[in-house]
């Protein structure tokens, strides 16, 4: 199958164009919302056009958790599983980014202990997220081993 897919974003803007030239369908989606998902979202298109099997793009957890940055890492945490329980089959719990990203967040604010504690809850579900590990290295050479 011959497919292209071109991406873009420019501020708040994002754009996806797919094309799947077997099926001579072309999928073109454009946000002003700044959509960390619209490929998803173009892929699922394509697959209803081309007679296929698929998923309705879920929410994305990191916009909900994104919107937390006032809280600290135990009212993040907090948050996150509150959301877990009460909305499973909203929010794409999958992706292992998202408390890695938000641990990030915590850790430039300098609270490195807090991105610790995130870093651990995200590695307890997902033991070989690299991204997680290597930030766990760096942030856990910056808490003293005596406190």
């Amino acid at each position: 199958m011959l497919r292209y897919e071109i991406r873009g974003s420019y501020f708040n803007f994002r754009a996806e164009a797919q094309t799947n030239a077997e099926a001579k369908t072309a999928v073109v989606l454009l946000d002003n919302n700044g959509g960390r998902y619209v490929g998803r979202i173009a892929a699922a298109i394509d697959s209803i056009l081309t007679d296929k099997s698929f998923s309705i793009p879920m929410k994305s957890i990191y916009w909900a958790m994104r919107d937390s940055s006032g809280l600290d890492a135990e009212e993040i945490i907090a948050y996150y599983n509150h959301l877990k329980a009460s909305d499973p089959t909203v929010y794409n719990f999958d992706d292992p980014d998202v408390l890695y990203y938000v641990s990030r967040g915590v850790y430039r604010n300098n609270d490195s202990r807090g991105a610790q504690k995130i870093l651990g809850m995200n590695l307890e579900e997902f033991p070989n997220h690299q991204e997680s590990i290597e930030l766990l290295q760096e942030v856990k050479k910056e808490i003293p081993e005596n406190m």
